[in-house]
């Protein structure tokens, strides 16, 4: 009796219904570049910034998301490989659990040193350099985020020259200085070692109604181009650069000189720097998203009103101050000195952070 029931026993388990095995996918993420970033997925630990290579495993058939995020002093280039099955942006689309029992697919990531960035000590946050306006003198605040974690003194007193903008020009990894100066136009780059000048070069001269609105890497060969404006006629040329060399120069757009760029940064997230325009009298804010295409530099659209604000209050640095991969902007108080960091994600405002108040001979560099 009890060999017959053990008999049953097997012949219903042998009988019973197929067992289905789940079905495994395992994405390898290579990240490349001068850049780094993360890549976060939904249920999976998100591959830092210090990590070349993850691998996430998910089961089952779903549509799931990579997204990248670059950090601070980096833009997002692009996504590639078989593995992205569609883009967005910052967003690699991966079609899992289509093949049995497990498949593997590879993507890869870049992300690009922003030669822009102003961040003198090599800690990844955005630094500001203050000019005396009276005398020249210049001077650096080392930051951490709001917070000020030491100063040094970076150049000594002549008036005639000003700070006309900061970047990496000769690709050393350290921002540096371009200096203008106020009656002839000349252009000269100091190349730094934090608040130290290591030597400098010549870029060029030109009449002072050219003013040099924004300084980024227009053209994605990972080197700071420049954004010329014409204060009378509103004209606006960009002038690609290798390092000290001019490669050549384009007709942008030209607008009412009221409106003027206050900076330079990628709000939309597709890797481009675009464009901050200011009202000089009503304080309106918006972005023109830029586009880099066929070796042109074209405006493409542009943002809703971003804010309309007391123009007093000058927008001074456009940075990624919290590591978001998102640009913020530091706003200074020309009558009071009072100084205030705004967070943003993209076009969207968040929260502010009170950074000092000095006295207003003192000028954050550049002064747009």
């Amino acid at each position: 009796m009890k060999r017959f029931l053990a008999h049953t026993v097997v012949a219903c388990a042998l009988a019973g219904p197929a067992f289905a095995l789940p079905v495994f996918t395992y994405v390898v993420i290579t990240k490349d570049g001068t850049g780094a970033g993360t890549v976060a997925s939904a249920g999976q630990t998100s591959c830092s910034p210090q990590q070349a290579q993850c691998t996430f495993a998910y089961v089952g058939s779903n549509m799931v998301e990579l997204i990248a995020t670059p950090g601070s002093g980096s833009v997002f280039v692009g996504w590639a490989g078989a593995g992205c099955y569609s883009t967005s942006g910052k967003v690699c689309y991966v079609q899992t659990g289509d093949l049995y029992p497990s498949q593997t697919k590879q993507v890869s990531v870049s992300f690009a040193r922003d030669p822009a960035f102003p961040d003198f000590n090599g800690d990844g946050h955005p630094d500001i350099v203050w000019r005396h306006v009276p005398s020249g003198s210049t001077y650096l605040w080392r930051m951490n985020g709001p917070s000020l974690l030491s100063d040094a003194h970076m150049a000594p007193g002549d008036a005639d020259w000003k700070i006309a903008g900061i970047g990496d020009f000769n690709a050393d990894g350290k921002p540096d200085l371009v200096w203008r100066h106020s009656t002839y136009g000349d252009a000269f780059v100091w190349y730094m070692n934090g608040a130290n000048k290591v030597s400098d070069d010549f870029l060029f001269s030109l009449p002072n109604q050219w003013f040099i609105e924004a300084i980024a890497d227009f053209n994605k060969d990972g080197k700071p181009d420049f954004l010329l404006r014409n204060t009378a006629t509103g004209a606006a040329r960009v002038w690609f650069f290798a390092g000290k060399t001019p490669l050549g120069i384009q007709s942008l757009f030209s607008a009412d000189p009221d409106w003027t760029v206050a900076g330079a940064g990628d709000f939309n997230g597709d890797g481009q720097p675009d464009l901050l325009f200011r009202h000089a009298t009503a304080g309106l804010a918006v972005v023109w998203f830029t586009q880099y295409a066929g070796g042109t530099l074209s405006l493409v659209s542009a943002s809703s009103t971003l804010f309309s604000i007391d123009p007093a209050w000058e927008i001074v640095q456009v940075a990624d101050w919290n590591g978001d991969g998102s640009p913020d902007l530091l706003f200074r108080n020309r009558d009071t000195g009072v100084v205030i960091l705004w967070y943003w994600t993209g076009t969207t405002a968040g929260g502010s952070a009170f950074v000092a108040q000095v006295d207003p001979e003192w000028e954050i560099a550049p002064r747009r």
